[in-house]
């Protein structure tokens, strides 16, 4: 009989609509809730992996790793074969690892609630079908998943975030960001680092305070909007590329850079006065000017959309 639910299970997310894995873990017939508490490091590094269920990490003032955790299937016998591994091999390493029943990806799960020291490193957060949380971190941050956002928070130190289907959201974040969606938003608001941010099918709004001028901030995407707010004293390099789509830039009044935009189909427009250089290009659709004293090189590029430059600060 054992195998025979399993199978049902394994065909389900096929064959019946309105099974969903988001429905399952908050309808999940039987739960089981775990607790652990580790001593630990300031600087802490500390790896999660599971499936179908969401991780919420905080930082507090606290020298340990406090776990909160619950175990989720669609069966009592599903349920006993879900363990949790917890690997603690000194007080700077703690790794936890959801191992689910052979053979079983849907209808099981575990979820997390975990608060580390604030200068933790979450090098390896790993989760499918569900999203995952941070707030108040401040050491590196490695964060996957697909089918479920990633909403960071208050943090620094460099994070790189990678999921598909669904967005991504970072909120006051000093340091360096790679953000990598496919048919998800990306938002983004931060000080004093770089940014790398892709998508597809969706859009990208990105304000950067006080960038890092010796690294580019890059961002792409297609079928989607591409808005970019920089102020600083120094602005960094920038490439911005979309498709069927518009990019809107906000620069600071007394900007300077080399700007180089150009769209198809649509047009071009400025709140600055530029200087043309010698053979440069200025149409409805191609723009290779100077802003101010020169400088960084602008590159703004998409097909079927309007470019704006704009004078000042985004509004939110």
């Amino acid at each position: 009989m054992k195998t025979v639910r399993r199978m049902a299970l394994l065909v389900c997310p096929l064959i019946l609509a309105g099974c969903d894995v988001g429905d399952f873990i908050e309808a999940a017939s039987q739960r089981e809730p775990f607790h652990m508490t580790f001593p630990a490091n300031p600087g802490v590094r500390l790896s999660v992996e599971t499936q179908n269920g969401q991780i919420e990490i905080s930082g507090w003032d606290k020298n340990s790793v406090d776990v909160d955790g619950e175990k989720l299937a669609s069966s009592e016998d599903l349920l006993r074969e879900i363990r949790i591994e917890a690997a603690a091999a000194s007080p700077d390493e703690i790794r936890l690892r959801t191992v689910m029943p052979t053979g079983v990806h849907h209808m099981v799960g575990a979820r997390y609630t975990i608060h580390v020291p604030k200068k933790a490193v979450l090098e390896r957060i790993v989760s499918s079908n569900s999203s995952i949380r941070v707030e108040e971190v401040l050491g590196d941050a490695n964060l996957r998943t697909s089918n479920g956002s990633i909403n960071d928070t208050s943090t620094a130190g460099r994070l790189d975030a990678t999921t598909s289907n669904s967005s991504i959201k970072v909120d006051d974040h000093r340091g360096d960001i790679d953000a990598h969606s496919s048919n998800g938003h990306i938002e983004v608001d931060a000080t004093g680092g770089s940014l790398r941010a892709s998508t597809s099918n969706s859009s990208i709004d990105a304000r950067l305070h006080d960038p890092r001028a010796d690294e580019p901030v890059k961002l792409d995407s297609s079928n989607g909007h591409i808005t970019l707010s920089l102020d600083g004293a120094k602005l960094p390099s920038v490439k911005a590329g979309t498709s069927n789509s518009s990019i809107e830039i906000w620069l600071p009044g007394g900007a300077s850079a080399q700007i180089h935009a150009s769209t198809s189909n649509s047009s071009i427009s400025s709140d600055f006065e530029m200087t043309l250089p010698a053979g440069s290009t200025r149409s409805k659709n191609r723009l290779d000017a100077q802003l101010g004293s020169g400088g960084p090189l602008i590159t703004l590029e998409t097909s079927n959309g309007d470019i704006r430059i704009r004078k000042g600060i985004a509004p939110r």
